[in-house]
């Protein structure tokens, strides 16, 4: 477990315990200064390492998909290099929503128009949608970022996560907001 945290690095460390506080304050961290970046990319490879996936084979990768942001997409692919989760390895891929590449957790923006069209395509499939997008979870998204009082918080869409058969940490479930949505079936 030590030789995991130090290869993860102080940033994911700060992350780790701000989950476990709840929220991840933005600025310092560990006497260095944390982006909204980095933040938000420390969040998403945490939420895939606390969450289970219906039919993981054996070595499968676990693709971590950002869509809309390319920061995001280059900080959680420095974050994750060399990372598993469960054995896994950690493949992080960006593009677009039309990328036919599947994705055991896909990051939408808030830049990408019609969101709820593209959670909608993949309601039913196991993929762990994350955005940070206003009424993200209200759309059908499972896991909302969001800014209170100068901390990074999260929500919780449960009836998404249901739908699609994936399993979140009852550690994490505590800490999220939790919400529900009128697509539930």
């Amino acid at each position: 477990m030590a030789d995991q945290v130090r290869r993860i690095g102080p940033l994911l460390v700060a992350i780790g315990v701000a989950i476990a506080g709840a929220a991840a304050p933005l600025g310092a961290v560990g006497g260095e200064q944390a982006s909204d970046v980095d933040v938000k990319a420390a969040f998403l490879f945490n939420f895939a390492k606390f969450t289970n996936w219906p039919d993981l084979a054996g070595a499968a990768p676990i693709q971590l998909c950002v869509v809309g942001d390319e920061p995001i997409g280059s900080a959680l692919a420095q974050l994750t290099r060399g990372q598993t989760i469960d054995q896994h390895p950690v493949v992080v891929r960006t593009g677009d929503v039309a990328s036919p590449v599947p994705c055991h957790l896909l990051f939408l923006s808030s830049r990408v128009h019609d969101v709820a069209a593209v959670i909608d395509l993949r309601r039913a499939l196991p993929i762990l949608t994350v955005g940070d997008g206003d009424r993200f979870t209200a759309a059908g998204g499972m896991i909302q970022l969001f800014v209170e009082s100068s901390r990074m918080r999260f929500a919780i869409n449960v009836d998404a996560v249901q739908r699609a058969h994936l399993k979140i940490s009852s550690r994490v479930l505590g800490l999220a907001k939790i919400v529900k949505d009128d697509h539930a079936q």
